[in-house]
């Protein structure tokens, strides 16, 4: 998840997604305890991204982000979907595996690059 996170709030944006759809899990599984945190997490990351509107002036950084990824490695375990997570973090899987196929590509073609930047969002920020 600390990959996605930038000043742009896709990090937030991705959680919310997946948040959602853990929070309908464990509703259904009638764990209302977990329910009511990620209700709380999702509002808090909606009023961050209600506060950042475009202009941005800050991002989540690392306290946020990895918070992020850690709860859904707990979430995963916990309700015992860990075969879901990737589905449902397919943006953070992407950005994170477009910063290793960078690095290899460097290693391997002399210092060239595949991608404008990395992580994978960057690159489509410099084409616009």
């Amino acid at each position: 998840m600390n990959e996605t996170d930038g000043i742009d709030g896709l990090a937030a944006g991705v959680s919310m997604i997946g948040l959602i759809a853990y929070l309908v899990i464990v509703f259904v599984q009638g764990r209302y305890n977990v329910a009511v945190l990620l209700a709380v997490v999702l509002g808090s990351l909606l009023a961050y991204l209600w506060h950042n509107i475009n202009p941005a002036k800050f991002f989540m950084g690392n306290t946020g982000s990895m918070a992020l990824g850690v709860l859904f490695g707990i979430l995963a375990m916990y309700t015992n979907t860990p075969l879901f997570l990737p589905l449902l973090l397919l943006i953070p899987m992407l950005e994170s595996g477009s910063v290793i196929i960078q690095l290899a590509y460097k290693k391997t073609h002399h210092g060239k690059k595949l991608f404008i930047s990395t992580p994978f969002h960057h690159h489509f920020e410099a084409l616009g």
